[in-house]
C-alpha cells in the first residue's frame, strides 16, 4: 500500500529526549506511525456576518471522542494541508492507524454546537464576575462575606477557560478575536496521512512525537490530553499496534 503522507519522520534518539523531558522514561516501544488526518475544504458563517472559506486537516482516528472544545481543538490542524505530500509506502515497521466511519461534517457540526453552549455559558459567567467584583469593591466600608475570594478565583477562571477556548477557535478558522462560527459546511475532503512516532508508557499509555514546523521533535501534549480525559480514546491506536506488533503484545493501561 501506498500512502499520500506529510511532515518528517521523528528521529527514535530525538523523540525518547522530548519523552523523557515531559517525564516519560520507561518507554516500552517506539513505533514508525501514520495518523490519518482528513483534508478538509469548508465554507463557514462567523458571527460577525462574513462568510469565509478555508482548508484544515482533522484527526480522521481520534475524530469521535471528543466530549468538548478543549478536547477537540488538539485534533484541528491547519498546518497540515500546506506541508508537502510526498507517498509513503505502508508495511514493515510503520503502524497504520484506522480512519473513523464518522464524517468531517459531524465533527465540525459539534464543533459548532459546543461553540453555541459556550456562548450561552459565557455571558451569565461574566456577570456573576462583574456582580462579585461589585461586591469586593464595597468591602472597604463593609466587610466581604466569608468565601468570596475563593469563589471569584473560581469563577475568573471558568471565565477565562471560555474564552481561551473560544478564542483558539478563532484562531484555528481565521476569525477576528471575539467571533465564533454560526454554521459551516464541508466543501469537499480527502485523506492524508502524518508521520509521527508512537511510543507507549510502562503504563500502556500510547504517546505521540512529531517534527513541528521549527524541525523540534516534540510531543503531541493535546493527544494526549484527549486520552487523559477520555481513555477510550487509546483504544484504536493500541489495537493498531497490537495488529502490527509480533505476537501482539503491549503493555496494559494501569
Amino acid at each position: 500500500m501506498i500512502a499520500p503522507a506529510v511532515g518528517e519522520w521523528p528521529k527514535e534518539d530525538r523523540a525518547l529526549k522530548a519523552l523523557k523531558r515531559s517525564g516519560f522514561r520507561n518507554i516500552s516501544v517506539v513505533r514508525k506511525c501514520l495518523i490519518p488526518y482528513f483534508r478538509v475544504s469548508y465554507e463557514l458563517e462567523s458571527s460577525g456576518g462574513s462568510t469565509l472559506g478555508g482548508v484544515t486537516a482533522i484527526n480522521a482516528t481520534l475524530a469521535p471522542y471528543p466530549k468538548g472544545l478543549s478536547e477537540a481543538i488538539p485534533l484541528i490542524r491547519p498546518l497540515i494541508p500546506s506541508m508537502e505530500c510526498s507517498d509513503e509506502p505502508v508495511g514493515g515497521d510503520i503502524v497504520l492507524l484506522p480512519q473513523t466511519t464518522e464524517s468531517p461534517k459531524t465533527f465540525l457540526e459539534e464543533i459548532v454546537w459546543w461553540l453555541s453552549e459556550l456562548e450561552k455559558e459565557l455571558e451569565p459567567t461574566a456577570e456573576k464576575l462583574r456582580k462579585m467584583h461589585s461586591t469586593m469593591k464595597r468591602s472597604i466600608l463593609i466587610p466581604m462575606p466569608p468565601g468570596i475570594a475563593t469563589a471569584e478565583r473560581r469563577i475568573s477562571d471558568s471565565l477565562a477557560r471560555l474564552v481561551a477556548q473560544r478564542e483558539a477557535i478563532a484562531l484555528l478558522f481565521g476569525l477576528s478575536r471575539g467571533e465564533t462560527i454560526e454554521s459551516i459546511s464541508v466543501l469537499s475532503h480527502d485523506l492524508v496521512y502524518h508521520r509521527t512516532l508512537l511510543a507507549v508508557s510502562a503504563d500502556g499509555v500510547p504517546l505521540v512525537t512529531e517534527v513541528d514546523p521549527r524541525g523540534k521533535t516534540v510531543l503531541d501534549r493535546g493527544l494526549l490530553r484527549l486520552i487523559q480525559r477520555v481513555p477510550e480514546a487509546a483504544d484504536p491506536i493500541l489495537k493498531a499496534l497490537e495488529g502490527s506488533q509480533p505476537g501482539g503484545r503491549f503493555p496494559a493501561r494501569g
